[in-house]
């Protein structure tokens, strides 16, 4: 991020304490601002706000960061608002798989993924997250792991009943023989999908 911008309209991020987001962004952070004057950036927290700030963005003739809750995000709750790490990119969301971002760009391109020790440092890290069972959130308790045997399909959907079943019925689809499994620790499953003896339901918080 440019470190000249001092100040940051924000749009979405309603569940994000702002004191701790200004912190990490290093900015003070406007909160749904009426008008671009003294701001340097627009930043949308979260899908629903994206199509919000990029208009305002368009407006003001400022440029637009795409935030998202990092891959190590918090401890314990999803809900909580004290994220501990925090994606910032300036061309588009990394979860959002129909446009660019940065980090993707940066995954293709860069000459540094072509260091060996870099690598092998990832290589290491990635060990240690999997044997540590970290996940995004770390909601599951100790001993929480999700144990399972050959052939399945995990599928982890949030949203509500009708995406979680959309994602179900397309996995069933193109892995005919496997027995799935829907993660869904937010709740709000369909009747159907809960009562299906292809699909192995979890609602409770695991570590992969």
């Amino acid at each position: 991020m440019n470190r000249s911008v001092s100040r940051i309209g924000l749009f979405g991020g309603r569940a994000v304490d702002l004191a701790r987001l200004s912190a990490l962004l290093d900015a003070e952070v406007v909160l749904c601002p009426k008008r671009g004057d003294g701001l340097g950036a627009v930043a949308a927290h979260g899908a629903g706000a994206r199509r919000v700030a990029e208009e305002f963005a368009r407006r003001a003739g400022l440029p637009l960061l795409h935030l998202d809750d990092g891959f190590l995000r918090s401890v314990g709750d999803a809900r909580d608002p004290q994220i501990l790490s925090l994606l910032v990119d300036d061309l588009g969301s990394p979860h959002d798989a129909s446009k660019p971002s940065r980090l993707e760009r940066l995954l293709e391109e860069s000459e540094a993924l072509d260091d060996p020790a870099l690598l092998a440092r990832a290589r290491r890290l990635r060990k240690r997250i999997a044997r540590s069972g970290l996940t995004a959130t770390n909601e599951a308790p100790a001993g929480g792991s999700l144990h399972l045997d050959a052939p399945h399909v995990v599928v982890v959907v949030e949203g509500d009943a009708a995406r979680i079943a959309e994602a179900v019925r397309a996995a069933k689809a193109d892995h005919p023989g496997a027995v799935l499994v829907a993660y869904a620790p937010r709740g709000g499953v369909d009747r159907d999908i809960a009562r299906d003896p292809r699909v192995r339901l979890v609602t409770t918080p695991k570590s992969p």
